[in-house]
């Protein structure tokens, strides 16, 4: 693989990373505000906030 593209790839982990970050806030939030059980449910935050710090913090590249 090139280097342009390598680096490009990097760039895009880290926005992936940071995005999947920002998506986990919008949930903690919309079940902080919720009334109803259903809408307090976030364990999808389980799944996307170790992912995202994961992205953003490992030197390996992790998508293809």
């Amino acid at each position: 693989m090139r280097r342009t593209t390598r680096r490009r790839l990097y760039v895009q982990q880290r926005a992936m990373g940071l995005c999947l970050l920002l998506v986990s806030g919008l949930l903690l939030w919309l079940a902080y505000c919720g009334k109803t059980p259903l809408d307090q449910d976030c364990t999808a935050v389980l799944i996307t906030a170790p992912l995202g710090t994961y992205l953003l913090t490992t030197k390996k590249l992790v998508i293809v």
